[in-house]
C-alpha cells in the first residue's frame, strides 16, 4: 500500500484541481511529525494542495476555528473533539496523527514504586485535562480493582506544571505527552512506564475537519492522508532526512 504512493506524483495530478487546506500548527511543533515533514519536504503540493501551517493557540482555539470555516484541519488532540462534539459541534476525525502518546513521569527514587498499578492507591496524580493518558490510566487502574476514590488526579495547565509538582512532591506521579518525556528526564524525572504498558495502540492526536466540508469535498482530504502516508515511507526508509527536516523545522537538537 505504501509502495503504491510513490506512484502518486505530480505529474499525476498535473491535469486536477488544486485545493488548499489550512491545517493548525502550535509554534514550531513538531508533534504532528508527518504533518510538518509532508509540507517541508513538498508532498502535499505533490497532491495538488496548497497547505497552510495555521497557528493557534491552543487546541480548542482550533476546533473553535474548524467550526467557523476558519480552519479546514486540525491534526492534534481528540478531547476536544469529543467535548465539541458532545456539544452538537458537526464534525468528523479523518484520520490519526499519533498512537500511544503519554508516558508516567516520577521522582527516579520512587519510579519502581509505580511499576505496578497497586502503587497508585492514595496517591495524588499529576496531568493536563487535554491530554488522553490520563483518561487512560483511569480505566487501567479501575479495572485492577482500585477505586478512583483513593487516587486523586489534579488537573494543571500544562506538562510543565506536571514535571514542577512532581519534583516538588505536591505530586506523587504525573503523566505527560510523549513529545515532552524527554524534557521531563532532562529535568530529572525518571518514566516508569509509557501509559502503551496498559493500553496497547491507544489512539490519541487525532485529524478532525468540519463534517460538511468532508462530505461536500473529501478528494483534497484523501490527497492529504496520501501527502501523510508518502511521509511515514520517508520516515521508515530515510531516519536521516527525518530528522534533518524535523530538527531544522522545529529548532530541537537532533538527538531530540
Amino acid at each position: 500500500c505504501l509502495c503504491a504512493l510513490s506512484i502518486l506524483s505530480s505529474a499525476a495530478l498535473a491535469d486536477q484541481p488544486s485545493y488548499r487546506l489550512r491545517v493548525g500548527q502550535m509554534g514550531t511543533s513538531i508533534k504532528a511529525s508527518m504533518v510538518v515533514l509532508a509540507h517541508q519536504l513538498g508532498y502535499y503540493k505533490d497532491e495538488g494542495l496548497d497547505v497552510s501551517l495555521e497557528q493557534i493557540a491552543n487546541l480548542n482555539d482550533g476546533i473553535s476555528a474548524i467550526t467557523m470555516g476558519k480552519l479546514d484541519i486540525l491534526p492534534m488532540g481528540v478531547i476536544p473533539t469529543c467535548s465539541f462534539v458532545s456539544q452538537g459541534a458537526k464534525l468528523t476525525v479523518i484520520g490519526g496523527t499519533i498512537a500511544e502518546g503519554s508516558a508516567c513521569v516520577a521522582l527516579p527514587a520512587r519510579a519502581e514504586e509505580f511499576s505496578t498499578l497497586e502503587g497508585f492507591r492514595g496517591k495524588t496524580i499529576a496531568c493536563v485535562r487535554p491530554e488522553t493518558g490520563h483518561m487512560m490510566m483511569k480505566a487501567a487502574i479501575r479495572k485492577a480493582g482500585i477505586p478512583l476514590a483513593e487516587v486523586r488526579f489534579v488537573e494543571l495547565p500544562n506538562f510543565q506544571a506536571v514535571v514542577e509538582a512532581v519534583r516538588k512532591k505536591t505530586a506523587d506521579v504525573g503523566f505527560v505527552n510523549s513529545g515532552f518525556e524527554l524534557n521531563a528526564q532532562i529535568q530529572g524525572l525518571a518514566v516508569p512506564f509509557p501509559v502503551a504498558k496498559y493500553a496497547p495502540d491507544a489512539p490519541c492526536c487525532r485529524q478532525t475537519a468540519s463534517r460538511a466540508a468532508v462530505e461536500r469535498d473529501r478528494e483534497p482530504y484523501v490527497r492529504f492522508q496520501v501527502a501523510n502516508l508518502r511521509a511515514m515511507k520517508t520516515m521508515l526508509e530515510d531516519p536521516s532526512l527525518t530528522v534533518e527536516t524535523l530538527a531544522a523545522y522545529s529548532g530541537q537538537n537532533p538527538n531530540y
